[in-house]
């Protein structure tokens, strides 16, 4: 297959116009085929810009959520320890309520021991006196 420029030049056509619109047509072709070949190189320059700038954003994100995921597992750790500090906290608080309550029971039992004592004393006081008399 042979191209139009060689066409136009190796026709036989005694028509002068039409040679000169061929090779006019033929010369506008030749510029398209440069500037589509340019477009098509720049555009593969700026395709591979592009492919190289993705990689090195998906590296970025590939670090980016190895951090992160690094990040949530110590924030996981932080809140099961904040949990169980609570739970301890919630234990420590039912036991404390629990002995609060035996040392009323203590106190109020104490308090009813001196009340015994003091009137056994005070009963013995009588009958010492009881017995002097």
């Amino acid at each position: 297959m042979q191209c139009l420029a060689c066409l136009v030049f190796t026709s036989n056509s005694e028509n002068e116009d039409f040679r000169e619109m061929a090779v006019a047509r033929a010369k506008k072709v030749w510029l398209l085929n440069d500037l589509i070949n340019e477009t098509i190189t720049r555009l593969g320059i700026e395709r591979d810009a592009l492919a190289s700038r993705c990689h090195a954003l998906e590296e970025i994100l590939g670090d980016v959520t190895m951090k992160v995921k690094g990040e949530a597992a110590h924030i996981s750790t932080w809140v099961a320890n904040v949990e169980a500090l609570q739970r301890e906290r919630d234990q420590a608080v039912a036991a404390n309520n629990i002995l609060s309550k035996q040392i009323e029971r203590l106190e109020e039992l104490l308090c009813h021991v001196i009340e015994v004592a003091r009137e056994e004393i005070h009963g013995r006081d009588r009958i010492d006196d009881n017995e002097y008399e």
